[in-house]
């Protein structure tokens, strides 16, 4: 269905279902397909670049791209930035709400809370490349 993608990772459908956003990790942006009548991905577009949304983090690994990608109950698109310790908040926009910053620098994935509308599950790792590859899971709320 698409290929020649650098690192694909985090997918989500967007508000009104009618596209699908890749995170692209190793190009750091966000690519975006439309969704044929027959279920087939038509040709993709870049939705957003990483570093047009926020500025680099200082000491930021080179392996600093998208990584987990959800749409929020919020009608917001979060983003783990992997590389960078922090979670990217995006409206349809393409701007910028928040940054969710953690302790941990590779942050991977993202989950929401059922029971709190605003509540927001973070994963992450401490170290990528050495064992034990030591991880955490964090729960934010505004």
């Amino acid at each position: 269905m698409a290929n020649t993608i650098h690192y694909s990772n985090g997918l989500t459908l967007t508000k009104d279902r009618r596209h699908l956003l890749v995170a692209e990790m190793l190009a750091g942006r966000l690519l975006s397909f439309p969704i044929e009548a027959d279920g087939m991905l038509g040709a993709r577009t870049v939705w957003a670049r990483l570093q047009d949304l926020a500025a680099p983090t200082r000491n930021a690994d080179a392996y600093n791209g998208p990584d987990g990608l959800k749409l929020g109950p919020d009608g917001n698109y979060y983003i783990a930035q992997n590389g960078s310790g922090r979670l990217l908040v995006v409206n349809d926009e393409k701007t910028l709400v928040r940054i969710i910053i953690v302790p941990t620098p590779y942050v991977t994935n993202v989950a929401f809370d059922p029971r709190h509308a605003k509540a927001v599950f973070v994963t992450g790792a401490f170290e990528q490349w050495k064992p034990p590859y030591s991880g955490a899971v964090y729960r934010w709320v505004p």
